[in-house]
């Protein structure tokens, strides 16, 4: 029994989508982290600024499923984006549905961000390769989409 316990903690380690997609996004998560520090927006919000931005005004649900993200952690996560002013929760004509908007401030805080990750993607560019990174986004896509069946 020991024996094949041991043998399946080893697949975990080494062979495991799952485990290896968390380790390497801890460790890109840290690099980017530190790029945008400056700005004072984190890498786990700066995909929440950008698709504000890009979708506009957005139901908090159709934003939770655009990111691929659990309503609840959405919903964290904009507490504190609208505590800083980055944000606002605004009721759609809908009032069962809120609204995720952009502030003036937040336009301001996703450029400087937005600096931030241009500076943590050449770097990831420079030590993996272009063509590399674009090819691992776009599988990550497709496993994406494949697991969401």
């Amino acid at each position: 029994m020991t024996v094949e316990i041991d043998q399946e903690c080893y697949d975990v380690m080494t062979l495991c989508a799952c485990e290896a997609l968390r380790r390497t996004s801890r460790a890109v998560t840290a690099l980017y982290q530190e790029s945008l520090r400056a700005s004072g927006v984190r890498a786990t919000q700066l995909p929440i600024l950008v698709a504000a931005k890009v979708i506009g005004a957005v139901p908090v649900s159709l934003l939770a499923a655009a990111l691929v993200m659990d309503r609840t952690t959405l919903t964290r996560n904009l507490k504190a984006l609208e505590h800083d002013g980055i944000v606002t929760l605004e009721p759609d004509e809908d009032r069962r549905v809120r609204l995720v908007v952009l502030t003036p401030r937040g336009l301001e805080a996703l450029a400087a961000a937005l600096d931030g990750w241009r500076a943590a993607q050449v770097r990831v560019e420079a030590l993996f390769g272009q063509a590399r990174v674009h090819d691992l986004v776009a599988e990550l896509g497709a496993l994406t989409a494949a697991t969401q069946t």
